[in-house]
């Protein structure tokens, strides 16, 4: 069957669609004229149709509102800022300035599975934190409006606890944004979300619905400094929800923190064997030097022909373990029974045994002890309180940014930071951040990179917000706006937060003297192709006929540029952002310029020549798997038929 001539696309994916189309894979026979028929699907579902009209679930006002959001595609796309980058062409991390919920639609098409980890600290509607406001009724001609860009920043409103809607907006704003979040992680990937007590309980609902209640993970407290303003009980903390996309997967992901004291103690055991005594001392000596005496750690202070190890007890915690009659090999007799059972059957016993895994005493009267074994590639994972000193990372931004005042109030901590992403223990996972802040996980994932040399990288995402003294601000907010306004004013840059964002991550970067240290610089901007305007009663036909035509004739903007139509293409093909862009001319007479994308094995080229030829296609050497996009007026229809015979053709 021959291949069709394609259009570029010219939005991001359509969800609605793509989701259609898996479910009539799995159920082709609940389709009707290309119609889902709602009866159908139910006697195939059978007992699994819910139709109670009372059920369990959150509802919102503007539910319905946030999974419109989900279904309208972006047509925005992203252009380069190389000036504003750091090793545009080696690095691959990536900084994308602008609203996230259309910069995480177009992600979708490359990027769809690709994460491992995603952290946000997003708005924590307080009252006084700015709240996203998506608009998704205006036509695509209103784009550049919603995104928010203007010249003195971006449109954000207050969300205010006057307002009726107080949790709803927030929630209507969240929503979408973790769906499209959780269609970007791997199987086994996880995502951590920083809020407070203002959002929690509704974060942990939506996060049900959205991940599934199954693959809830934890609820971490992070404990820092007190509030200032208490109110019968003094708050100290902040939680981070975490979730994982399959729990199945991850369980076989290998997430745990490594611990550089494991193979010091390793290394005490494997050069003083066999003489164990000595390697007991050794480790004594060593948890005194290192100052871990009280440290759970210091509990590893045997040693036997199998490694250094720690003993604890084996009764049942439950109080419910069996209580047989078991031997002591040592003795030859029955050992001692623990009051509250045995922790293990009578096989499990056995296989303990085979495996040196129990301490068996000399005195009947003592019961025996479960080893446990410490091995240098042991991982431990994270706990679920974490107290931290948050003036070390508000001091670290004032060093960094070389200010009296730091120019970003309430600093992620790096530390949690860096154990969330080194939880993941692989060394070359993609993080995202979509609400980036202060830069924090751009400057986590150098620091552990340069460590252990580590190819991690990461993706940030920030709103320009504009930054501004106001009224209702107090004064330690005047005095951290007027820090970051006076630092941005020195250095000629806007006044926004991403601004803050992308030069705390370059200067965080020049901290470091190995690894990708660089990023790449994205803008959202505006879509390089012609946006039809809605034509009402009110307009004539002929109105209708020149619109149309000038469809046909000029498909891209007036003044259009090509490198960024370049970077349009492939966001909307799917490549990715870090894929090698370049130039070349086809030779002969007309010296047509061609551009060449290359995202590992996948090859597109681009070119705007007004007139093209069959051979002119032909010397770029194309073979069957490539794209080749050009405009659509440049080829005849005979020319067409042909080239799309060997390989992809796109026309714009």
């Amino acid at each position: 069957m021959p291949k069709s001539i394609k259009k570029v696309a010219m939005t991001s994916e359509d969800i609605p669609e793509e989701k259609m189309v898996e479910l009539k894979q799995i159920f082709p026979s609940a389709f009707a004229e290309g119609k889902i028929n709602w009866e159908k699907l139910k006697l195939t579902l059978g007992a699994e149709i819910d139709e109670k009209v009372e059920k369990y679930g959150l509802s919102w006002a503007g539910k319905a509102n946030a999974f419109k959001a989900i279904r309208v595609p972006a047509t925005g796309t992203l252009i380069p800022q190389e000036k504003e980058s750091v090793d545009w062409d080696k690095t691959e991390n990536v900084f994308i300035e602008g609203d996230n919920l259309e910069v995480l639609k177009l992600l979708q098409k490359h990027y769809r599975e690709q994460i491992k980890m995603i952290y946000i600290d997003p708005p924590y509607n307080t009252g006084k934190d700015f709240i996203y406001k998506d608009n998704f009724t205006e036509n695509t001609s209103d784009y550049y409006e919603r995104t928010g860009q203007s010249k003195d920043g971006v449109k954000l409103t207050s969300n205010l606890e006057s307002n009726g809607r107080y949790h709803s907006d927030w929630l209507t704003m969240m929503y979408p944004r973790l769906f499209l979040a959780r269609n970007l992680l791997r199987e086994d990937g996880v995502i951590f979300v920083s809020i407070d007590d203002n959002e929690v309980a509704n974060l942990r609902l939506i996060m049900d619905e959205i991940f599934g209640e199954e693959n809830f993970v934890a609820q971490i407290v992070i404990d820092g400094t007190p509030k200032n303003d208490p109110y019968v009980v003094s708050t100290s903390h902040e939680y981070c929800i975490v979730y994982v996309k399959n729990l199945d997967a991850a369980k076989l992901a290998g997430y745990g923190l490594t611990n550089p004291h494991y193979s010091a103690i390793q290394e005490i055991w494997v050069g003083n064997q066999p003489d164990y005594k000595k390697v007991e001392s050794k480790l004594k000596e060593y948890f005194l030097i290192n100052n871990l005496k009280s440290d759970n750690l210091s509990n590893y202070k045997f040693a036997d022909e199998d490694g250094v190890y720690r003993i604890g007890p084996i009764d049942d915690p439950q109080n419910s373990g069996p209580k047989d009659v078991r031997l002591n090999p040592l003795t030859g007799k029955p050992c001692k029974i623990p009051n509250r059972g045995w922790s293990c059957t009578i096989d499990t016993w056995s296989e303990w045994i085979e495996d040196n895994l129990i301490q068996f005493p000399h005195d009947d009267m003592v019961a025996p002890s479960k080893k446990t074994y410490i091995y240098s590639d042991r991982t431990d994972v994270l706990r679920s309180y974490n107290k931290v000193q948050t003036r070390k990372d508000t001091d670290h931004l004032k060093r960094l940014f070389g200010t009296p005042i730091t120019p970003f109030s309430n600093p992620k901590p790096r530390s949690v930071i860096y154990d969330f992403v080194k939880n993941c223990n692989d060394k070359n996972l993609t993080v995202l951040d979509f609400f980036a802040g202060s830069g924090t996980v751009g400057e986590a994932v150098f620091q552990i990179n340069a460590q252990d040399d580590g190819k991690r990288n990461f993706i940030c995402v920030q709103l320009p917000e504009m930054i501004k003294i106001e009224g209702g601000m107090s004064n330690k907010e005047k005095k951290v706006a007027k820090a970051a306004i006076d630092f941005l004013t020195s250095i000629n840059k806007p006044l926004n937060v991403a601004e803050i964002s992308r030069e705390r991550i370059r200067r965080a970067g020049e901290q470091f003297s190995k690894g990708d240290i660089g990023f790449k610089s994205y803008e959202l901007s505006k879509s390089n192709y012609r946006q039809w305007n809605t034509i009402t009663d009110k307009d004539d036909e002929q109105k209708l006929k020149t619109q149309m035509q000038l469809f046909l004739e000029k498909p891209l903007v007036d003044g259009y540029d090509e490198e960024s139509v370049v970077y349009e293409v492939l966001v909307k093909e799917g490549f990715s952002l870090n894929s090698q862009v370049s130039q070349s001319v086809i030779p002969g007479k007309l010296g047509i310029k061609v551009w060449q994308i290359i995202d590992g094995e996948r090859r597109m080229f681009v070119t705007f020549a007004k007139k093209l030829t069959q051979e002119q296609a032909g010397s770029l050497g194309l073979v069957e798997k490539d794209i080749f996009v050009c405009l659509d007026s440049a080829l005849d229809d005979t020319t067409k038929v042909n080239l799309v015979r060997n390989f992809n053709l796109r026309v714009i």
